[in-house]
């Protein structure tokens, strides 16, 4: 649904090459994987060590224990691309958590739905909601939002 063209910016672009380059010490235009973590926390981006494990394996495709700029911009492109994503879906979700309460409630999607014009009889809203929360807890998190909008 949220599907669109990826774009970076030139400044994106020179940020992920000062980055690169401060980590590739010896100019062989290559980082030691072991080194990816420490690249990613400067973005804000914690992985956890069972990730970065994942993408070093990944990584490790040429068996030589380095990455490429190439290879780091297929990590990083797509991450930053999610946490932008993830911003604007916060603030979609929280225009329809009316009620501030982290969730969204049948008041809050009913009071959306006659705004939109849509069909928003008690059963039409319940369906919606049953159909939304994903984890079975009742509510529409905000988890359950970004995976019903993010998944194909």
């Amino acid at each position: 649904m949220f599907s669109k063209k990826v774009t970076v910016s030139k400044e994106e672009l020179q940020e992920f090459r000062r980055v690169f380059d401060k980590f590739d010490m010896k100019q062989k235009r290559e980082v030691p994987i072991k080194k990816l973590g420490h690249m990613m926390d400067i973005f804000n981006q914690n992985f956890t060590k069972s990730y970065i494990k994942d993408l070093s394996i990944a990584l490790n495709y040429r068996k030589k224990g380095k990455f490429t700029y190439d290879d780091f911009l297929r990590i990083v492109v797509p991450k930053m691309i999610l946490k932008q994503t993830r911003m604007e879906l916060r603030e979609v979700f929280n225009v329809l958590d009316r009620s501030g309460m982290g969730y969204i409630c049948e008041e809050d999607l009913a009071y959306c739905m006659k705004a939109l014009g849509v069909d928003n009889s008690s059963e039409r809203v319940q369906d919606i909601l049953k159909e939304s929360d994903l984890d079975g807890d009742g509510k529409v998190t905000f988890e359950d939002f970004c995976k019903i909008l993010t998944t194909k």
